[in-house]
């Protein structure tokens, strides 16, 4: 699984700091922990990986808290 982070400098103009990419090898689980002020997205490689979320909110507060944005705005997959 490749997984893209990246901090968000100004949220109205979507400006962001140089994203971080990691692969992932689902033979060999990872724990990561996406800090607050960061956009995260994921591309499955293969069809064996699986994704696994945690949450410190309740599904009503976290509704609050869904940004969205374009594929490509920070990475191009």
């Amino acid at each position: 699984m490749k997984l893209v982070l990246t901090r968000i400098l100004n949220w109205e103009t979507n400006e962001a700091d140089k994203p971080i990419v990691m692969e992932l090898d689902y033979e060999s689980p990872q724990l990561v922990i996406v800090p607050g002020g960061y956009a995260n997205g994921f591309q499955f490689l293969t069809k064996e990986g699986e994704l696994l979320v945690f949450s410190d909110y309740l599904l009503e507060e976290s509704q609050k808290d869904d940004y969205r944005f374009e594929k490509d705005l920070f990475y191009s997959w």
